[in-house]
């Protein structure tokens, strides 16, 4: 009987159904980073597509020069949309706040933390901070950014002054001569 049932409420009138189905579009969340002073260029990288930023522009690409999440809403013709977020870091330049001294060993002191590379003179960058038996004389202290953001240096005089003398005349030590 409940076959029956179904037949009778069957309707005979037939709609026909279309569906199509839109790609929603591709984000990925990303970090992007920018030199002190500068600026960065953000692309919501999807083409096809509107754009509405948090920052209220609707372009595909923005500069920005402030560190921050910036995202962009990114919605296709069919109004699938997708969201993309970019992590804006600024990479600070070096500021070098003193060059100690002791004995032969100089110490490069810096006021801000960052990914900083050192060097003495002409010689190859290290990523320590600290020379030892560095020579007398005038000498220059280089730090540099490790990403290629900027170069900071300074002049400094490096005296080494002998801590005795024994002027006798049997080879060492027998004058005092300050190196530098």
């Amino acid at each position: 009987e409940a076959s029956v049932n179904a037949q009778q409420c069957a309707n005979p009138v037939r709609t026909a159904i279309s569906l199509s189905f839109a790609e929603k579009p591709i984000a990925f969340d990303s970090e992007k980073y920018f030199c002190e002073g500068q600026f960065a260029d953000l692309d919501a990288i999807e083409v096809g597509v509107n754009y509405v930023w948090n920052t209220g522009e609707t372009s595909k690409k923005i500069r920005v020069d402030v560190p921050g999440i910036y995202s962009v809403t990114m919605t296709n013709p069919a109004g699938c949309s997708v969201i993309k977020r970019i992590n804006v870091v600024e990479r600070e330049l070096p500021i070098i706040q003193q060059i100690l001294i002791n004995d032969r060993t100089v110490v490069i002191v810096l006021e801000n933390e960052g990914d900083f590379e050192f060097k003495l003179d002409g010689l190859n960058y290290q990523s320590s901070h600290v020379f030892n038996n560095v020579i007398g004389g005038i000498r220059q202290a280089f730090v540099r950014e490790k990403n290629g953001c900027g170069e900071k240096s300074v002049k400094f005089n490096l005296f080494i002054v002998p801590k005795y003398f024994s002027p006798n005349n049997d080879g060492f030590h027998d004058t005092f001569k300050i190196e530098g």
